[in-house]
């Protein structure tokens, strides 16, 4: 699923069971109106279970255009969006029968509890959740290397984008262990299974 703005509660709780089912999620940013830090410890909640993956758009300062960048929205009528504007939930997207939620509710308390929001259902075109599901994992992966570099960097006060780049490049240990250890915090374990059904 995308989330625009924040994650509605009824979604939060589906992503909260604890099975087997991948959920993936692409978010703007982890909240939305008040309440913010229940709602980012929501998602890192969320983010801790072995069969979830949410990536959150960041903004990576690499030169100082890119800080310019940053405070023109800082110094500019308020921006709502920066990362995440589409709306689409897809349901077993590369099975028989996939089921696409697609209109212009953002999945969140104000889309899905007062504003009058439109959306289609569109069920069993494996045509369409193909196409849906290569853009969702463009943005996701996208969006998904950009937050780990933002918390690489908060964990490390002083650290660069670029010492981020050279950690990966030059780490040794075996990467794919992660894919063959049930219940990693990283969720590769439950793709691995889903993606190769294996």
């Amino acid at each position: 699923m995308t989330f625009a703005f924040g994650m509605h509660q009824s979604f939060a709780d589906v992503f909260l069971k604890h099975d087997d089912i991948l959920r993936m999620a692409l978010m703007e940013k982890e909240w939305n109106g008040r309440n913010k830090e229940a709602q980012i410890e929501k998602i890192r909640r969320l983010q801790a279970l072995p069969n979830v993956v949410i990536a959150v758009g960041n903004r990576i300062p690499l030169s100082g255009f890119d800080q310019w960048l940053g405070e023109m929205d800082r110094g500019s009528a308020r921006v709502n969006v920066h990362w995440v504007h589409t709306k689409f939930m897809l349901v077993d997207p590369m099975s028989d029968d996939p089921i696409i939620v697609t209109g212009s509710a953002n999945f969140s308390k104000a889309s899905t509890d007062t504003n009058d929001e439109n959306m289609v259902v569109i069920r069993g075109n494996r045509r369409v959740a193909d196409i849906y599901l290569g853009e969702f994992f463009r943005l996701h992966s996208h969006y998904a290397f950009r937050q780990a570099v933002n918390i690489y960097l908060q964990k490390h006060p002083g650290a660069s984008p670029e010492d981020f780049e050279r950690r990966f490049l030059i780490e040794d240990r075996d990467w794919t262990a992660d894919y063959f250890t049930p219940g990693d915090r990283n969720a590769r374990f439950a793709r691995r299974v889903y993606f190769s059904e294996s």
